[in-house]
């Protein structure tokens, strides 16, 4: 009987150990290294094949694209979208190398007011600073960044 018990105690460190590694590898790393291969994947797309799957993405989120007929061809990175009766503008900065700060959001808001839009969103697989997140709350601009927006 004293071997069986001497056995015991390695079985149940040696499980507890692997249930434990693998908790870790499962629900912290690999979401982690999932997200960062899934920002540098979307970065590393074509600019036309980013922002169609950013129109998708806003189409699923009840978002429609709005055609206007005497409309400029202005920023390419800026779309005009309706849900629920209101217009939102929709503005998009490709790449990782992007920190925006509160200059942009603030010229973002400008632009959201001058197209009379109800409100707006800036989507980037870079990221925001901290002080624009703060504009962008009281200015009724959503910001989508790497993570949010894998």
């Amino acid at each position: 009987m004293s071997g069986w018990i001497g056995w015991l105690v390695p079985v149940v460190v040696c499980l507890a150990l692997g249930f434990g590694a693998t908790f870790y590898l499962q629900r912290i790393r690999l979401p982690h290294e999932e997200t960062t291969l899934g920002i540098a994947a979307l970065a590393g797309m074509r600019w036309r094949d980013f922002i169609h799957l950013v129109l998708a993405a806003m189409n699923a989120r009840g978002y429609e694209r709005v055609f206007l007929p005497h409309a400029t061809t202005g920023d390419e990175s800026d779309y005009l979208l309706e849900r629920d009766g209101q217009r939102w503008l929709l503005s998009t900065k490709h790449g990782t190398a992007y920190v925006l700060g509160s200059s942009t959001i603030a010229e973002f808001a400008r632009e959201i007011r001058m197209r009379s839009a109800a409100g707006g969103l800036m989507v980037t697989p870079g990221r925001f600073a901290p002080e624009a997140v703060n504009l962008a709350r009281t200015q009724r601009i959503e910001l989508l960044d790497g993570p949010a927006l894998w």
